[in-house]
């Protein structure tokens, strides 16, 4: 009688410490519904400066437009990554901003870069509203670069030398192992040599290779260099010419 008695009791306390006593022992699922606000759009979904120069300076207008029929406030705008190579005006003020709902419903900013290492850069721009949004941003400075050439107009028989500049931004010694000239109609284009050799290209180093363009036909031609350069590296390897012959 009384362990019958001990059990009654037990029960009855394990029972009146639960807040539902039906749902002993059964898993309670809690489900939250998060409401994203979107009320600003960017000019860009992902800003790319692509290959750019080692420690030469770049800009982009980076536009955050209102999409709705209210002001919207800019609570703060900053980088992931800090330091980042991405930087605005040190004198802009990126916090407690609003973007009109009237007139150009938007706010500018120039974003600058200055990218100082080689090799490929990302980074992501945090605009903070009531919500957060984010800008991917990359760029990337190749280990060799060979410069873009401008457009050339020449009068017929003319023959002009072309200094292809081939800049190393890396630390380490590469090398042009050859060279390849594409589209060259009636061979106008050829490389200042009889023969190529493999030129090095010392670190942190700007080399001109030379060519040479005789305008033997009218009309305009695109030839296009393409370097080999060493293996296994990030490279700007093409240059592509606009050469317009009177």
């Amino acid at each position: 009688m009384i362990s019958k008695i001990t059990y009654i009791v037990t029960l009855l306390l394990i029972l009146n410490s639960c807040e539902n006593p039906t749902q002993i022992d059964v898993p309670r699922i809690i489900e939250y519904d998060y409401v994203t606000k979107k009320n600003i759009e960017f000019n860009y979904d992902t800003l790319d400066f692509g290959m750019v120069d080692k420690d030469a300076f770049y800009s982009e207008i980076f536009k955050i437009i209102n999409t709705s029929s209210e002001p919207v406030k800019i609570n703060n705008i900053y980088f992931e990554n800090s330091p980042s190579i991405f930087y605005f005006d040190p004198s802009q003020n990126l916090q407690n901003l609003f973007v009109p709902n009237t007139n150009q419903k938007e706010l500018n900013f120039r974003l600058n870069l200055r990218q100082s290492i080689v090799g490929e850069y990302y980074d992501k721009l945090i605009i903070e509203t009531d919500s957060i949004y984010s800008l991917i941003l990359k760029s990337v400075v190749p280990d060799v670069k060979a410069q873009d050439y401008p457009d050339l107009k020449l009068n017929l028989n003319d023959e002009i030398t072309l200094k292809i500049k081939v800049l190393n931004f890396s630390n380490y010694l590469r090398r042009i192992n050859d060279v390849d000239i594409k589209n060259n109609d009636f061979n106008q284009l050829r490389y200042n040599d009889f023969s190529f050799k493999n030129i090095n290209l010392p670190a942190n180093s700007i080399v001109e290779v030379e060519f040479k363009f005789k305008a033997q036909q009218r009309g305009t031609f695109t030839p296009r260099i393409e370097f080999d350069f060493s293996k296994n590296i990030i490279s700007k390897n093409i240059v592509d010419l606009n050469i317009e012959v009177n």
